[in-house]
C-alpha cells in the first residue's frame, strides 16, 4: 500500500521539476515500517539535520563530505568525515578540533538508535543540552567540552545508566550539578571544569563508585571542603580547584581510617578557601597512593609537617599560604621521599636551609619567604632552583659545590655580597640565572664561557664595575640581558660580533632585550647596533652616552622598547624608528630638530623635559622644556602703546603682586597649621629601581637652562586630602625646597578628568613620619612608602570609589594610584584578604593591581595599578571637546569588543570575579594598537559601599544596594557594544534626550531605547556610527555585533553568559 502511494508522488513531483533525493528519505521515513533499511535512512536524515545548525566549517570537513550525493541505499554513511557505523547504523561521531561554530541541536542526535560516541570537543559550537538527555539511551562516551554550550545541565542526564566518560568541560554551563548525577554507576570520567556551577556538590555521588577521575576545577562551588572531598572514596584523580570551598580539612574522616585501602593518587585544592592547619596530630591517615598534593593559594596556616605518611608523593605545592615556622628537613633528606617537585613558595617560612641531599627532588621553590642564613652547600639532583626574595647572606663561593645539572636559577632579591667565583663555577646546562638586587661586585668579564648554554641573565641594582664584556653581548646564545643600576663604565662595544670582519654576523646575535640603563656608561652608540635584528626592547637610560645616535636603530625593525633619557645625545631623532615601538622616552637630552612624525603618537614627557631644541611640528624653541610653545600663540610683533597704557599696566601689576604674596602668606599659614594637626597623610612610590623603563629621574630644576637630574636633589612634596576630596580649581603648584624650585613635568594623555583639573603633586609627610603599610603583590615590584612619598602627580579622573593619578615615577614611567574615599574600604582584615587575590590577577586585557598602601588613618586606603596610556576608550570613541583623534575605524573597534570580551571571560571563568562596573572609561586602550584592558574590576570585593554601575541591568536597577553579578558584567558589555556601533555615550544620549524632551522635539527614552526600536523596525543599520566607512564587509560585521548586543541585554534568565559572547565575537 505504501509503495502504490509513493509512485504517483514521485511522479507528480517530477513532473513538477520538485523531486529530490530528501523527498524520496521523508516519504519512506513517514510511510515504510521501521526496519534496518529504513532506519539507516533516518540517521543519514539525522545528521543532515545536525549539519543545518553549523554555519562555519573552515577545514571544509563537514560541509563537503556531509551531502546527499554520497547517500547510499543499503548502507551506513561511514565516507562521510567523522562517522563510523556499526552495520547499517551511525555508532560514533568524532568531530574534535575542527573550528567549528553554529548553534546547533543536539537533542536531534538522540535519533541516533544505537550511538554510543559522541565527541565534539575543542570547537565554537553553541546551543543547550536537550531536556531529555535520557533519550542517548546507549551513549558510552559524551564529550562537548571547550564549546560555547551554554543553560543549565538537565536533570534528565541520570537516566544515561549505560555513560562511562562525561565531559562538559571548558563550556557556559550555569547553576547546580543535578543530583541525579549519583544514578550514573558506570560513570568512570567526569568532567564539569571550567563552567559557572554554582551550589553544594551533591551528596548522593559518594554511590559512584566506579567514578575514577572528577575534575570540577574553575566553578562557582560552595560548602565545606570536608563535604566536597569525602565523595569520592574510590576516584584516583580529583580536582577541585578554583572553587570557593571553606574550612579545614579533616583528612581522617575525609578519607577514612589508617590502613584503608585509599586509592586517590591526585588531589587538587588550590586557589579556594581552605583555612586551619594542614594536619592535625591524630587526624594523618596512610596516603599509600598519593602523588600530586596541590593546596596553593588558599589560607592554611601553621607549621608545616614532615609528610612522612604521604610514601608516594611526587609532587607537593603549598605555595601562597600563611605558613610558619621552619622548614621540614624531612622533605629535603635523602630517600625519605621520592618528591620531584616542591613549591612552598609565598609562605613565612623562617630559619636556616639546611643542605639538599635528595636524588629525586628537581624542582625547588621556596621564594618569598623569610629563610636566612647561607645559601645551602649542596642542591642535590635539582634543575630548577627559586630563593628569590628571602634574606640569604654570605657569599655566592658557596655554590661552586652544587651540581652542574642546574638550568634554572633564582638568587634574586637576597643580601648576598662578594664577586661571581669564575674560577671554580661551570654550569653547562643553566640557561636562566638571576641574582639581581643583591650586594655582589666585581667585573664580569669572563662569565660566559662558564655558562655555555645560557638564554637569560639578569644582574640588576648590584655592585658590578667595569667595562661591557664583548662576549656577553654577542653570545650566541644569550636573548635577555639585564645590567642595569651597577657601576659599568666605558663605552658600547663598537663591535659585538666575535668576527669583527664580518658584520652581517650580527643576524645570528639571538639578543632580543637589552638593559644597561642607570651605570656610567659613555661614548657613542655604534653603528653596528643596528645588526641586531631581533632586538625588542633597548634600554640604555641615565648613563653618559653622547654625540649623534645612529641612523642604523631604524634598523631594528622589531623594536618595541627604546629608552634614551637622562643621556648626553644631540643631533636629530632618527626619522624611520619601526611603527612596531610602544614606548619611547628621549627625554633629558640635548636632540634638536622636529619630532619625527612616527613619533608623534608618544606624549611629550617621551621628550621633555630636556631637548630644549626639539621641535613638534607648528612648535618653536622654548625656554620652557616641559611645554613647547605653540608659533603664533607670541607672536613677536612690535607696536606703540601710549604712556597711560604704560602706567595703567604698572599699577595693575604691583596690585597683582600684592595679592599674590597676601594668598601666599595665607596659604603658608593655614598649611603650616594643618601640618600641625595631622599625622596621616598617604604617599606615592617608585618600582623596581633603575630598572628598563624604570630607571630614575629626579625632578628638573626650572631655573634657567638644564640642570643634570644625576646632580638635582629630590624633594618630597605634600598635598592633604583635600585634593583628593573635593574639587581643585587651582592651576599646578610648584614647592621651594632647599632654595631650588621644582615643577612638575607636564605630561600630555587624553584627559579623563576635567581640563580644570591639571597636574598635581601627591606626597606624603617626610619618612620619618611614615606609619603606613604598602604592600607589593606583585614580585617584581619593590616599593617603600618613602619613595611613593616623592613622585609628582595628575589628577586622572573622580568616582563613587575616590581619586586616580597618575604618579610620574622618576625615568618617566608611571603608575596610576587610586585613592580611595574615606570610609570606603572594608576592614583591614578583609581589605587584604581580598587585595591578595586581586593580586592573582594576571590577563594581557587586564590591568594588574600591583599593590596597595594601609595608612592609620581612615582616608589612607590606596591601590596601586599599570598606568595604561594613552587613554580610556571613551576618551577615543565619544565625540567630546577634549578628543584628540580620529574617529576609530571599525576594525578597532571590534578588536577592543574582542579584547574587553576576552578579559571578562578571564575574570568569569578563570578568577570567578564579576567586575561590577564595565564601561567605556573602565575599558583603557594600551599602546599603538590601542590593546583594551580592563580596570577598576572586582572593587567591591575592597569598599563596603555598593558599586552603582554605569550600566545597570534592569534586574538590579532599582535595587538600593545592587549586588555585582556575571549577567550584570554581559549586559553592561551589550552596551559597551552599542556605543561602539553607535559611537554615542550613553549618559550623554539620556541628557540630550532630556533637553530635546523640554523642548518638546525628540521622544522619550534612552540610547538602549532608541537603538531597540531601531532594531523591532528592521532599521538597525541607521544606529551606526556615520564616522565608519561604509564598507560591505565591515556593514555585515557590524550587524552582526549588533545581534550579539542584543541578546547581551536581554532578560537575565536567557541573557548569555560572556564566554558564549566572547566565542561569537571571535569568530568575527
Amino acid at each position: 500500500m505504501a509503495l502504490q502511494l509513493l509512485v504517483p508522488i514521485c511522479l507528480l513531483c517530477t513532473t513538477r521539476k520538485c523531486f529530490n533525493f530528501m523527498h524520496v528519505l521523508l516519504l519512506l521515513h513517514l510511510l515504510l515500517p521501521l526496519n534496518p533499511v529504513t532506519s539507516a535512512h533516518q540517521d543519514i536524515f539525522t545528521l543532515l539535520q545536525f549539519k543545518k545548525g553549523i554555519k562555519h566549517d573552515p577545514s571544509g570537513s563537514i560541509f563537503e563530505s556531509w551531502n546527499e550525493e554520497s547517500i547510499d541505499f543499503n548502507g551506513c554513511p561511514s565516507s562521510w568525515f567523522g562517522i563510523v557505523c556499526n552495520g547499517r547504523n551511525v555508532a560514533s561521531i568524532s568531530l574534535n578540533n575542527l573550528k567549528l561554530s553554529g548553534e546547533v541541536n543536539l537533542g536531534i542526535l538522540s535519533n541516533l538508535s544505537i550511538l554510543v560516541h559522541l565527541s565534539l570537543s575543542n570547537n565554537s559550537l553553541s546551543g543547550l543540552l536537550p531536556p531529555k538527555m535520557g533519550n542517548f539511551a546507549n551513549i558510552q562516551h559524551l564529550d562537548i567540552s571547550n564549546n560555547v554550550f551554554h543553560g543549565e545541565i538537565p536533570p534528565d542526564i541520570g537516566r544515561l545508566h549505560n555513560l562511562k566518560n562525561l565531559s562538559l568541560a571548558n563550556n557556559g554551563f550555569t547553576g547546580s550539578i543535578p543530583s541525579t548525577i549519583q544514578n550514573l554507576g558506570t560513570l568512570e570520567w567526569m568532567d564539569l571544569s571550567s563552567n559557572y556551577l554554582t551550589g553544594l556538590i551533591p551528596t548522593g555521588l559518594d554511590r559512584l563508585l566506579n567514578l575514577r577521575v572528577l575534575d570540577l576545577h574553575q566553578n562557582q562551588l560552595s560548602g565545606g571542603v570536608d563535604h566536597a572531598v569525602k565523595l569520592f572514596p574510590s576516584a584516583v584523580y580529583v580536582d577541585l580547584s578554583g572553587n570557593s570551598f571553606l574550612g579545614p580539612i579533616p583528612w581522617r574522616m575525609a578519607f577514612g581510617s589508617v590502613g584503608s585501602a585509599f586509592a586517590l593518587e591526585y588531589l587538587n585544592l588550590s586557589k579556594n578557601q581552605v583555612s586551619g592547619p594542614i594536619m592535625y596530630s591524630d587526624d594523618i591517615p596512610l596516603f599509600n597512593s598519593l602523588k600530586v598534593l596541590d593546596l596553593s593559594h588558599n589560607q592554611l596556616s601553621g607549621e608545616l609537617p614532615g609528610f612522612q605518611f604521604v610514601y608516594a608523593l611526587e609532587v607537593l605545592n603549598l605555595g601562597s599560604n600563611q605558613f610558619s615556622g621552619s622548614l621540614p628537613n624531612e622533605l629535603l633528606r635523602q630517600d625519605s621521599l621520592v618528591l620531584t617537585d616542591l613549591d612552598l613558595s609565598a609562605n613565612n617560612l623562617s630559619g636556616p636551609l639546611d643542605m639538599i641531599t635528595s636524588t629525586t627532588l628537581r624542582n625547588l621553590n621556596l621564594s618569598s619567604n623569610l629563610l636566612s642564613g647561607n645559601l645551602p652547600s649542596k642542591i642535590g639532583s635539582c634543575t630548577i632552583v627559586d630563593l628569590s626574595r628571602n634574606r640569604f647572606t654570605g657569599s655566592l663561593s658557596v655554590i661552586t659545590a652544587w651540581n652542574d645539572n642546574v638550568e634554572v636559577l633564582d638568587l634574586s632579591c637576597n643580601y648576598l655580597f662578594g664577586l661571581i667565583p669564575l674560577d671554580a663555577l661551570v654550569f653547562l646546562r643553566l640557561s636562566y640565572l638571576n641574582i639581581s638586587f643583591n650586594s655582589l661586585g666585581g667585573p664580569i668579564a669572563s662569565i660566559m664561557p662558564h655558562y655555555p648554554k645560557l638564554q637569560a641573565l639578569d644582574l640588576c641594582s648590584n655592585h658590578f664595575n667595569g667595562s661591557l664584556p664583548t662576549n656577553l653581548l654577542a653570545s650566541p646564545t644569550v636573548k635577555k640581558l639585564y645590567l642595569c643600576n651597577n657601576n659599568f663604565s666605558g663605552a658600547f662595544p663598537k663591535s659585538v660580533s666575535s668576527n669583527p670582519s664580518d658584520p652581517m654576523f650580527y643576524h645570528s646575535i639571538p639578543l632580543q632585550e637589552l638593559d644597561l640603563s642607570n651605570n656610567q656608561l659613555d661614548g657613542h652608540i655604534p653603528r653596528e647596533i643596528g645588526f641586531m635584528g631581533d632586538l625588542r626592547r633597548l634600554v640604555i637610560s641615565r648613563n653618559r652616552f653622547s654625540g649623534l645616535l645612529p641612523s642604523e636603530v631604524s634598523n631594528l625593525s622589531v623594536l618595541n622598547t627604546l629608552d634614551l633619557s637622562v643621556n648626553q645625545f644631540t643631533g636629530l631623532l632618527p626619522a624611520g624608528l619601526p611603527d612596531s615601538l610602544n614606548y619611547f622616552n628621549a627625554s633629558y637630552n640635548d636632540f634638536s630638530g622636529s619630532v619625527p612624525s612616527n613619533l608623534m603618537k608618544f606624549p611629550q614627557t617621551s621628550f621633555y623635559p630636556g631637548n630644549s631644541k626639539l621641535l613638534f611640528p607648528l612648535q618653536t624653541p622654548s625656554s620652557n622644556e616641559g611645554a613647547p610653545m605653540v608659533v603664533g600663540s607670541l607672536g613677536p610683533q612690535r607696536k606703540s602703546v601710549n604712556r597711560g597704557v604704560k602706567v595703567a599696566v604698572t599699577l595693575g601689576c604691583a596690585v597683582g603682586v600684592s595679592m599674590l604674596l597676601l594668598v601666599a602668606f595665607i596659604f603658608h599659614r593655614k598649611r603650616a597649621s594643618y601640618t600641625s594637626d595631622r599625622s596621616d597623610i598617604d604617599n606615592f612610590s617608585n618600582v623596581y629601581p633603575s630598572n628598563g623603563p624604570f630607571a630614575k629621574v629626579p625632578l628638573h630644576s626650572t631655573s634657567g637652562g638644564y640642570s643634570d637630574p644625576k646632580s638635582s636633589p629630590l624633594v618630597s612634596l605634600i598635598v592633604s586630602s583635600e585634593h583628593i576630596l573635593s574639587p581643585i580649581k587651582d592651576p599646578a603648584i610648584g614647592f621651594k625646597s632647599q632654595g631650588t624650585e621644582v615643577d612638575i613635568p607636564m605630561g600630555f594623555s587624553p584627559p579623563r578628568a576635567s581640563e580644570e583639573e591639571n597636574h598635581r603633586v601627591l606626597g606624603a609627610y617626610p619618612p620619618d613620619r611614615l606609619a603606613g603599610d604598602l604592600v607589593c603583590l606583585d614580585e617584581t615590584m619593590f616599593l617603600t612608602s618613602e619613595e611613593l612619598s616623592r613622585a609628582p602627580a595628575e589628577v586622572l579622573g573622580r568616582s563613587i570609589h575616590g581619586t586616580s593619578y597618575r604618579a610620574i615615577l622618576d625615568g618617566g614611567h608611571s603608575l596610576t594610584v587610586k585613592w580611595l574615599r574615606d570610609g570606603m574600604a572594608k576592614s583591614e582584615k578583609e581589605f587584604r584578604r581580598e587585595a591578595k587575590k586581586l593580586g592573582n590577577v594576571r590577563h594581557m586585557n587586564v590591568v594588574p593591581i600591583r599593590g596597595y598602601y594601609w595608612g592609620p588613618g581612615q582616608h589612607e586606603r590606596l591601590l596601586l595599578s599599570d598606568y595604561v596610556s594613552p587613554g580610556s576608550l571613551a576618551n577615543y570613541l565619544f565625540d567630546l571637546p577634549s578628543r584628540r583623534t580620529p574617529p576609530l575605524m571599525w576594525s578597532q573597534r571590534l578588536k577592543i569588543a574582542a579584547d574587553v570580551a576576552r578579559g571578562l571571560n578571564y575574570l568569569h571563568l578563570d578568577k570567578a570575579l564579576p567586575h561590577g562596573n564595565i564601561c567605556a572609561s573602565n575599558i583603557l586602550l594600551d599602546g599603538t594598537e590601542l590593546q583594551a584592558r580592563i580596570s577598576d574590576y572586582a572593587l567591591h570585593q575592597l569598599t563596603s559601599s555598593p558599586t552603582f554601575p554605569i550600566h545597570p541591568p534592569p534586574e538590579i536597577s532599582s535595587k538600593k544596594k545592587p549586588k555585582p553579578s556575571f549577567k550584570a558584567d554581559t549586559y553592561a558589555f551589550g552596551m559597551v557594544l552599542i556605543e561602539l556601533l553607535t559611537g554615542k555615550d550613553t549618559s550623554e544620549f539620556s541628557r540630550e534626550i532630556s533637553a530635546g524632551r523640554k523642548s518638546g522635539q525628540v521622544e522619550p527614552g534612552s540610547l538602549m531605547d532608541w537603538v531597540r526600536r531601531l532594531v523591532e523596525e528592521e532599521h538597525g543599520t541607521q544606529c551606526f556610527d556615520g564616522a565608519l566607512v561604509d564598507v560591505e564587509e565591515e556593514c555585515e560585521a557590524m550587524k552582526r555585533v549588533l545581534a550579539i548586543a542584543m541578546r547581551c541585554v536581554l532578560p537575565a534568565n536567557v541573557r548569555p553568559s560572556i564566554k558564549v559572547v566572547y566565542e561569537e565575537i571571535s569568530t568575527l
